[in-house]
Parts: structure tokens; sequence; C-alpha cells
């Protein structure tokens, strides 16, 4: 087996200094640099890559020693001074310096808020939420796995989880906490979409007719409806704009068997509602999304909302062209007319959804 080719890499002092030996790390070091890669699991990465293998399996984890066995590793510890450590310890672990530093940077609400900062999306507001990671211990006093539980501030939302903590030669801490990170993460990408879904399903009710909301998706962009009916228990909605251009039909202009149908209740409905938001759509006729009859389009739309940049599809069949060949649409002015189901139309997908 060829092994792995390992990318050499600097690493970047306070100075500015890139150091690519122990030499130069020896010239240039300073404690916060030192210890923010060591966190980070870069010192790890850059010891390997340049051979340096005669490291301690494991360092004193325990305040200042724990700072200081890093710095003996790498022959350090005459460059800085001890009021440096103490100083170092003090204002980053405070009242906590006397905990073991690795647990520290699990537990803390703050370093862990840090670490998720640079890997969830800048939508996600972690002042939002309070983030409480535990050590579940032994009789031995043995960490066995990490509880977390985590509380939307704003809302009554909270997901809770265990993660096992079992470390060997492979499964190294580094490992464990970038995976408790990423578990972390999507926790909360799970939060913020369904306290997005309770809050568009609580102003269903509020809505009125010509009212307009987000709802589903289409690849990254939002999909815009536009309430045109509504009843004691549901909402009739259609998207305010054309989403895409398909053709009608092959064979004939039946709604029943039209390919435009099965894309909308296939692969448009699977990919552009999550699991929450299906739960909200109502099925009609044995379709979950539909398009407008010509009569509701009449009765429901006034003309100035009819009109598109492109003709759009209507699901009834025209009778009178081309033997079942064509299927009504509404041009562009609002007005309605016929259309080959062979050639392309603008698609402004309806449905019902519970209020």
């Amino acid at each position: 087996m060829i092994p792995k080719k390992i990318i050499k890499f600097p690493l970047k002092m306070k100075n500015g200094a890139l150091v690519r030996s122990l030499e130069e790390l020896r010239e240039n070091a300073d404690l916060e640099s030192i210890m923010q890669y060591y966190f980070s699991g870069q010192l790890t990465r850059w010891c390997k890559a340049f051979g340096i293998t005669d490291l301690p399996e494991q360092f004193e984890c325990n305040n200042e020693k724990f700072v200081e066995s890093v710095l003996v590793a790498f022959n350090l510890n005459d460059i800085i001074p001890k009021s440096e450590i103490v100083r170092y310890v003090n204002e980053s672990f405070g009242d906590k310096k006397d905990t073991d530093i690795l647990e520290i940077y699990i537990t803390d609400d703050k370093i862990i808020k840090e670490k998720l900062s640079s890997i969830v999306d800048s939508s996600i507001n972690l002042n939002n939420y309070s983030i409480e990671v535990v050590p579940i211990k032994d009789d031995r006093g043995v960490i066995q796995k990490y509880r977390v539980v985590i509380i939307n501030d704003k809302s009554d939302q909270y997901s809770r989880f265990s993660v096992p903590y079992e470390l060997d030669n492979e499964y190294t801490h580094e490992l464990f906490e970038k995976d408790l990170c990423r578990k972390i993460k999507y926790a909360l990408i799970y939060l913020e979409q369904s306290q997005k879904f309770s809050r568009t399903k609580a102003t269903f009710a509020l809505l009125e007719v010509g009212d307009t909301f987000d709802f589903g998706h289409l690849g990254k962009k939002k999909i815009r409806w536009k309430i045109i009916k509504k009843d004691d228990a549901s909402i009739y909605v259609v998207t305010t704009d054309s989403l895409c251009n398909r053709k009608y039909a092959t064979r004939s202009n039946d709604w029943t068997n039209a390919e435009i149908r099965n894309w909308l209740n296939g692969e448009f409905y699977n990919l552009s509602f999550t699991s929450d938001e299906k739960e909200s759509i109502i099925e009609v006729n044995d379709d979950n999304v539909t398009l407008l009859s010509k009569e509701e389009a009449e009765e429901l739309l006034p003309r100035h909302d009819r009109c598109s940049v492109s003709c759009w599809w209507l699901r009834t069949e025209n009778q009178f062209y081309y033997d079942n060949q064509s299927a009504w649409n509404v041009r562009v002015d609002g007005t309605f007319d016929k259309n080959d189901i062979h050639r392309g139309g603008a698609i402004r997908p309806a449905l019902y959804l519970k209020k």
C-alpha cells in the first residue's frame, strides 16, 4: 500500500512568522498560538507532517501543569515564562482553572459556541441557545459519555442526546471533539428548521386571502405562495410566480396521466418540502400538488394576478383542438388560451394547507 502523502504546512505565530521547524518554533513561539493550535489539532498534524514523533502519549490535564506539559513536549518551557502560563490559564479558564482543561474545552458554553461559529451557518444565532455538555462518569470517575442538552431560549424547543466517549489510538480526543461539534451543529439546524416551520404553521390561521408567505423551496430558492381561498379548515394557495417550464404531456391532455402531474406529485413534492412541511399539505383528489383549473383561475385570481412573464399551464383539458392534444393555459396578459401539450409551458403549482 502506498503511504498517504502528508502536506506540510506552516504554523503562523502572533508576530506573523510562518514556522516550519522546531528551531523556528523556538524563535517565534507565543503561548496563545501554541495552545490554539494544540486544541484545534493542527499542532499534532504539524508534528506528523514534519516527522516529529517523540511526543508524549498523554499530557497532564490539570491547570498550569497541562500547559507546561505541552510546552515541554516542544522544548519551549524555557522560552515561555511561568508568569505567562499563569496569566493564560487565568484569562482562558477563570474560576475553572483547577478543572481538567480538555474537559473544559468540551463543556464550557462559551468555548463550544466559539468552535461552532466556524462551522454553522451565520443565519443561526448561537446567542439564542443554551448548550449544556455534561460528562457522565462511572464509579471510578472515568467518563463514559457526554450528555448534550440544547435549549432555544426564544422558544420551548430543545434537543437532548448523548455521545459515547470511547477513545483509542485511531479515535482521538481531537476527533471526538469534532464529532461532538458536528452533532451539535446538526441538532441546531434541526431546531432552526422546526422553529421556522412552527412559526409558519402558526401564521396560517392568521393569514387572509391575498396574503403571501414562504413555504418549501426549489433548489436553494424559497417558494412564495398566495392565498386565493380560505375556509375553516384549510387555505388554498398558488405560487406568486412561475417556478419552471415543462411540457404538459406526451400522449394526451388527460390530467390523470399527464407527465406534468406526475412530476408535481413526485420529484417536486419530494424535493421541495421537508417532512414537517408535508404534514401540513392536504391531499385532494389523489394530488398533494396540483395546478389551478381554468374555472379556479378565472374565479379566484384577478387578471393582474394572472399576468406573468410567460404562459403558464392549467390542469383543464381543451376538448376542441387537435383531439386531446391541447390544454388550457394563461397568457402573459392574463387571458386564457389553448396550448399544445407537447410544447413547454411555465408552472405555477397550487396546493391545500391545513390551518
